[in-house]
């Protein structure tokens, strides 16, 4: 799908178009504007003005949504995740339906005289493939995951969760729905 950049950054969008595209509920929203975690051009358009939103805010949210509500992963990683997602929008200027975002996490072990004093959850790191998340290797998942083929097991070690994301259904679900929207309003 490809698409005019500027229509992705001119805010248009009201809050209950956001929400039903996000699948948000509106003090979810609320509290990701205010404590900052989704950054807008206009954090507070002032009294008795509307907020407005831009494509590329709704499919942030929808993508943040998406992270927190079904997978668990804090607002905060969640936004961290979807921008990434975003630049990898920005940088190749479309959006594959079959783009995915590999999220891995590894524990990282302290150790002190041979034995386990703490353990610590890594940040979850994204790889972003095109293509059928059926068609990605298990060289490209072990390679992604920071993994070795273990000779005497034949497993692979390495991250210890592993999501596939499909990031390009969803940005295409938003353009859609949102398209649809502005249809409806001209």
């Amino acid at each position: 799908m490809n698409f005019d950049i500027n229509d992705l950054f001119f805010p248009r969008f009201t809050q209950p178009e956001v929400l039903a595209v996000s699948g948000l509920r509106p003090d979810t929203l609320q509290t990701w504007i205010n404590r900052q975690i989704i950054k807008l051009d206009a954090p507070s358009p002032g009294s008795g003005r509307r907020r407005l939103y831009s494509m590329i805010h709704i499919i942030q949210l929808t993508i943040m949504a998406r992270l927190h509500g079904t997978y668990g992963i804090t607002p905060t990683s969640a936004a961290r995740l979807s921008l990434e997602a975003l630049t990898q929008l920005a940088v190749h200027g479309t959006a594959d339906r079959q783009a995915v975002m590999v999220l891995t996490r590894h524990r990282i072990v302290f150790e002190e005289n041979g034995k386990v004093i703490r353990v610590e959850e890594g940040d979850l790191t994204p790889s972003f493939f095109t293509g059928s998340p059926d068609t990605i290797s298990l060289t490209d998942l072990a390679r992604i995951s920071g993994s070795v083929k273990n000779a005497e097991t034949g497993f692979i070690d390495g991250a210890d969760s592993m999501l596939i994301f499909r990031m390009g259904e969803i940005i295409h679900s938003v353009i859609a729905q949102l398209s649809a929207i502005e249809s409806e309003d001209a």
